[in-house]
């Protein structure tokens, strides 16, 4: 669980991160990631787009839930 005050240290860390730096920083640690999982189409432009659009849902979701003072149930799954 991800209490309101954890929900907006996380919200304020990924308003911080300059996604496209990041991405581009890990883009040979991200094409192994790609290929270890097996998938058949390699790391590229596309991916990274997609990732990139991802995170940002990902901090605007965090974002809106930290203005709402909200807490967050964490699930994970393998």
């Amino acid at each position: 669980m991800l209490r309101p005050d954890d929900v907006r240290a996380a919200s304020a860390f990924l308003d911080r991160v300059v996604v496209d730096e990041l991405i581009k920083r890990s883009d040979a640690a991200l094409a192994r990631e790609v290929v270890s999982l097996g998938f058949s189409s390699p790391w590229g432009p596309a991916w990274a787009g997609e990732l990139t659009a991802d995170l940002s849902e990902l901090r605007d979701f965090f974002a809106a839930a930290a203005a709402a003072g909200d807490a967050m149930v964490k699930f994970e799954s393998a």
